[in-house]
């Protein structure tokens, strides 16, 4: 399944909280919202108004972090909080040119039918060597 963004204007990024964003430069001040300003300070939007993340958008940041003109550490906040994002979207993150990223990929997890027939299977093998240590030959 592939998502289109829906391209957030302006005026939409300015009014999310500052936790929509994957890293804020300091220096900036609260307003009487509680949202940093001036609002050039905030980078890397990825959440929505309601704190819900974007996949769109996560991926578009992995795609701009290259390109953002800010320091090493801060784009390496900025990598680590998208890397989390895909974590929490249970998301794969293939490991990507960025310096030390081992991406990320979510553990896969059995069906109940898979289970069930593993329990089966190490069952099985409990009654064959029970059978074998009772001398019964007729379970191989």
């Amino acid at each position: 399944m592939s998502f289109e963004a829906r391209v957030w204007s302006t005026k939409e990024v300015n009014d999310f909280p500052d936790s929509s964003f994957a890293y804020i430069e300091p220096g900036g001040k609260k307003d009487s919202e509680g949202k940093t300003a001036p609002r050039t300070l905030r980078h890397f939007p990825y959440k929505d108004k309601n704190g819900n993340i974007d996949e769109p958008h996560v991926n578009a940041g992995f795609s701009y972090l290259s390109k953002a003109k800010l320091p090493t550490a801060a784009k390496k906040q900025i990598h680590q909080t998208l890397v989390n994002a895909c974590r929490k979207l249970g998301k794969e993150h293939k490991p990507c040119s960025f310096p030390g990223c081992k991406g990320y990929s979510p553990e896969k997890k059995k069906s109940m039918l898979e289970d069930y027939a593993s329990f089966l299977a190490i069952q099985a093998e409990a009654y064959r060597n029970l059978s074998r240590s009772m001398g019964l030959s007729w379970w191989r």
